[in-house]
């Protein structure tokens, strides 16, 4: 896992085992009835990966479990 820089932007890649895991978080998310955007679950899947915090106001991180929202 490498910090990457484009353009002063800092960033980290999404892989294979990203989308496989944002897949499985959706179809998880699905079965209770909850459809939530394919962004929101790849960026929750790199979050968990990295066991990171995600600053947002979007109240469907809220409904997935694990993902811990930023705190000051």
């Amino acid at each position: 896992m490498s910090l990457l820089c484009w353009r002063g932007i800092q960033y980290f890649e999404i892989t294979w085992a990203d989308w496989e895991s944002a897949a499985r978080l959706g179809r998880r998310l699905v079965a209770r009835g909850h459809h939530l955007p394919l962004s929101d679950l790849v960026v929750a899947a790199v979050a968990l990966r990295l066991d990171a915090e995600v600053f947002t106001t979007d109240p469907h991180f809220e409904l997935i479990d694990d993902v811990r929202p930023f705190s000051a």
